[in-house]
């Protein structure tokens, strides 16, 4: 396998487009609320650190309410998932796919210290993001 190709599947992987992907099941829609400053600044006071969505549901379900409910949400939690969500705001792994893709096809011309420093790059945003995904607990280790 050339450094080339590695690099298109590494992309296809990060991305979820895995041709072989298990289907996701589908999710509820989510109910919308709209709060002003100060409800929303009352609401995050009154969850005590809980989320938001468990404290509701406790609000609204009692004791039927999941365990998620009373599972805290701590600090660094809530930033892992920003950084996360920030990354996945980005059009990074479409770029890096995209100049991936010219590579393969020869239609960008770079010497190999600049080839193997883009696929370094590539590896380490993948890797930042595995890492990301398994601090959150959304894939195992």
């Amino acid at each position: 396998m050339t450094q080339r190709t590695s690099l298109s599947r590494l992309f296809e992987s990060a991305s979820g487009t895995q041709p072989n992907a298990v289907p996701r099941t589908k999710r509820a829609s989510p109910i919308s609320l709209r709060l002003n400053d100060a409800e929303r600044k009352a609401l995050r006071k009154a969850a005590s650190g809980r989320s938001i969505n468990g404290y509701i549901r406790e609000r609204l379900f009692g004791d039927a309410a999941s365990n998620a409910a009373l599972k805290p949400v701590s600090e660094d939690h809530a930033a892992l998932a920003r950084v996360l969500g920030a990354l996945g705001q980005t059009d990074v792994f479409i770029s890096l796919a995209a100049i991936s893709l010219a590579l393969e096809k020869q239609q960008l011309l770079v010497s190999k210290e600049t080839e193997s420093s883009i696929v370094e790059a590539c590896q380490a945003i993948t890797d930042m993001r595995t890492d990301l995904l398994m601090a959150l607990g959304l894939r195992k280790v």
